[in-house]
């Protein structure tokens, strides 16, 4: 047994006396609370250096009844427990040995700041007991209990100071207290004192982790993944695991991440500097472990303290950094024209690539200046992946200042003669889509996102190939292909929960738009974004522009869709707009314009594009539905025939979008003009196209009163099953639409006396008289109930009142 050992044992850890182990600390009884270890056992006491333990195992010592060290006053050789304080080396095993020749019954109380050693458990040895973790954490309360016994009154904020700067370890605790009753207030002095002992103490304690508790501490919070890698390749994690269990390295503020107190950061970050040579070699091995393990944004927040040194970690990695959100990267690449060519590149790349973590898709003038002169340092490499970059990105720029053409000819060209997997083949391909994108060529577009899938998903990107599955989702809406976008539709809120791009963002919306989902809808609240984040290519920008519009029409705020275009056609006013992006901010804003009852204007704004030959059958039918939905608000419904024709008979067969919606307004236009035989072959058609694609959103489209109107029409027509289960589908969600219209309860007091007696009979002599009415008052209070509740007549209205739980 060690002469350490022996003092431990009798409470003294400075001199050989009999005297029992002293208390240093406030005692606190939830500490061990409950515990109980046979003789001869083991109780285990873990923390990191200044938690506390030798105090906790005083306290539970008190409570369980058994003297640490000799007895008082007595000569007994066989005390109540033994403390032994591990060393963590191989000496710790046999010096347990020895204690429990010596004193057999005694309990073996282990003093750990690594937890329990593998070698005891290898020889068979496991713990009764164990105090740690929040255990050995003082907590608020705690605080102003010692506080008061130095005889200063800390209230809980004060106190909540404290603990915030120390993390609840004892050694910080009790110096910021003592420094508080000294000065008669919490102060940054005192905090920042009990900090920096602490921190003196747990380096001097821990001599081989010194160097990682100082990155640690110099760093901003790292992953948890990061945490564990930077620990593993130091002193090992069994002290971080202490550190983690006593709360001192923990999650703070729901980060995700883990961090170490502010106080003992700042205190670690002074302690640092005398050493920052030092420290250079262990950083260098920290950023490569990080590094081969691809946690690349924790290896930018560990080493941007040493640009020169992060540079040179990060520049071999250059194809993988778009994974790093730009607002991450760009501080950490500052002056990177100054350096390795593949910096400066990684740096264009985080200004110019929307394809980039956290780009916002928008390119103003200032960003492709600057993006132009990190390219010409870059354009020194000599290396294949980086000459291609070079080009793809100065395409890129040619297309965010306006030049689609020579931007789809270059970017056409790199994917043509691009082969293989991984991030800068996705990348090329991605952008050679949406160039095709800008200059209206939408079949290739979806093609080369479709190749970009391939591409980032077989070479290990899957971020990319998210993006580029968006936007090949994204495409099949706009081209009314089916087979692009609906079968998609099942995983995607599981995969994009947070819908991190906004393409993501538009693709979820439009899904749920498309299917009359109120409850999603509302949930990604649809929102004009402001002018000056509309991304680029503009035409994509576009895209999500009538993305958002449509949700709020869906949600009746089409006046608040209304202003967002008008803002945004304010702000491209001075751009010239090709005729594709023209087509796509008109037809959204003609839209916009009859939804808000100023159908004349709309169509005036229509008037404008020429329907012709040369722009294939996707955009003439885009303006020719443009076109009937604003001569179908006028009440032209000859001319809305005429205007459908032509798509019915281009879409005919293909289901989709474009001829559900002709099938719809058709059907009103023909029963507006007392052509019931015409609108009810309309109306069939355009279910079983919708029932085919998964449509609902179409019907919508003209207001709940029309939706009305047309599910009473459908209980006269004969539905097969299938059909008639999408009809159903239809109905629940025309409910939604009402409930968001008129409330949980639309009806008034007396509607809702009304509905309750419409159960019994639908006569309006009878309801008159049991309502003490007139039947002409029931009559008008008969037809506000049925437009509040969607319905055309007594049947639908009972149905719709008992799906909404306003009958029993």
């Amino acid at each position: 047994m060690t002469a350490s050992d022996e003092r431990a044992a009798a409470g003294n850890p400075r001199a050989g006396s009999s005297a029992p182990m002293r208390r240093r600390g406030v005692p606190r009884e939830r500490v061990g609370a409950q515990r109980t270890v046979r003789p001869g056992g083991f109780l285990l006491v873990d923390g990191p250096p200044g938690s506390g333990k030798r105090t906790a195992l005083l306290d539970w010592a008190e409570r369980t009844g058994v003297a640490v060290g000799p007895p008082e006053g007595t000569n007994t050789s066989d005390p109540g427990v033994v403390a032994i304080r591990l060393h963590g080396d191989a000496t710790d095993l046999e010096r347990v040995r020895t204690v429990q020749r010596t004193w057999p019954h005694a309990v073996v109380a282990l003093l750990s700041t690594s937890g329990w050693p593998g070698a005891f458990g290898e020889s068979g040895l496991s713990p009764d007991a164990v105090i740690s973790g929040s255990e050995l954490q003082f907590t608020v309360r705690e605080v102003v209990a010692w506080a008061h016994r130095l005889g200063l009154e800390l209230d809980e904020a004060a106190a909540a100071a404290i603990h915030h700067s120390t993390g609840g370890l004892a050694l910080a605790v009790a110096r910021s207290v003592r420094a508080a009753a000294q000065a008669g207030e919490v102060t940054e002095a005192g905090l920042a004192q009990g900090c920096t002992a602490a921190v003196d103490h747990l380096l001097g304690s821990l001599p081989a982790a010194a160097d990682t508790l100082l990155l640690t501490g110099r760093a901003d919070p790292l992953s948890t993944a990061a945490m564990g890698a930077l620990w593993a390749c130091g002193p090992g994690t069994g002290t971080l695991r202490t550190l983690r269990t006593s709360g001192l390295i923990a999650e703070r503020d729901g980060a995700g991440s883990l961090s170490l107190p502010q106080g003992y950061r700042d205190a670690l970050r002074q302690a640092a500097e005398p050493r920052r040579d030092d420290l250079r070699a262990a950083l260098a091995r920290a950023l490569q472990t990080l590094l081969q393990r691809g946690l690349l944004t924790d290896a930018i927040t560990l080493g941007r303290v040493e640009p020169t040194l992060l540079h040179e970690a990060l520049a071999p990695h250059w194809e993988h950094l778009t994974e790093v959100p730009v607002t991450v990267l760009l501080p950490a690449l500052e002056h990177a024209d100054a350096r390795d060519p593949r910096i400066a590149l990684a740096a264009a790349r985080a200004w110019a690539d929307r394809t980039h973590a956290g780009h916002t898709g928008a390119l103003p003038k200032d960003v492709v200046d600057r993006a132009h002169a990190l390219l010409g340092r870059a354009a020194e490499y000599e290396g294949e992946n980086v000459r291609l970059m070079v080009r793809m990105l100065r395409a890129t720029l040619d297309r965010a200042t306006g030049d689609y053409e020579q931007a789809e000819r270059e970017h056409a060209l790199l994917a043509a003669t691009t082969s293989g997997f991984g991030p800068v083949p996705a990348a090329v391909h991605l952008h050679a889509g949406l160039s095709a994108l800008a200059v209206d060529h939408l079949p290739e577009a979806a093609h080369r996102f479709s190749v970009a899938q391939v591409r980032a998903r077989e070479g290990g990107a899957p971020r990319l190939a998210h993006q580029a599955e968006d936007l090949e989702t994204l495409m099949g809406t706009v081209l009314d292909d089916p087979t692009l976008w609906w079968r998609r539709s099942a995983d995607r809120t599981h995969r994009e929960g947070t819908h991190e791009s906004i393409t993501a963002r538009a693709v979820a919306l439009l899904d749920a738009v498309l299917r009359l989902d109120v409850s999603v809808t509302q949930a990604l609240d649809p929102h004009i974004p402001a002018a000056t984040s509309v991304q680029e290519p503009l035409a994509l920008g576009l895209l999500h522009v009538q993305a958002e519009a449509l949700g709020l029409s869906m949600l009746h705020r089409a006046a608040e869709a209304l202003d967002g275009v008008l803002g945004v056609r304010a702000a491209l006013a001075p751009r010239a707009l090709s005729p594709f992006e023209r087509r796509l901010l008109e037809t959204t804003h003609a839209e916009l314009l009859v939804l808000n009852d100023r159908a004349e204007e709309g169509l005036e704004l229509l008037d404008q594009l020429v329907i012709s030959d040369e722009l294939g059958g996707r955009a003439n039918a885009v303006l020719h539905l443009a076109r009937a939905r604003a001569l179908l608000a006028l009440g032209h419904n000859d001319d809305v025939v005429v205007e459908l024709d032509a798509v019915v008979q281009s879409f005919s067969g293909r289901g989709g979008r474009f001829i559900v919606w002709s099938q719809v307004m058709l059907a009103v236009a023909h029963y507006a003009r007392g052509c019931t035989a015409k609108g009810d072959h309309s109306l069939e058609a355009a279910f079983v196209a919708g029932e085919r694609s998964v449509l609902l959103f179409p019907f919508a489209r003209l207001g709940l009163d029309t939706l009305t109107v047309l599910l009473g029409r459908a209980e006269q027509l004969d539905l097969d099953d299938v059909v008639r289960t999408y009809v159903d589908r239809l109905t629940q969600a025309h409910g939604d639409l009402v409930a968001l219209s008129y409330g949980a309860n639309p009806l008034s007091t007396r509607e809702q006396v009304l509905l309750e007696q419409l159960v019994h009979t639908g006569r309006m002599r009878e309801l008159a008289r049991t309502l003490h009415v007139t039947e002409n008052t029931v009559k008008s209070q008969l037809r506000a109930v049925y437009r509040k509740l969607g319905a055309t007549n007594r049947a639908t209205a009972l149905r719709m009142a008992r799906q909404r739980r306003l009958l029993p």
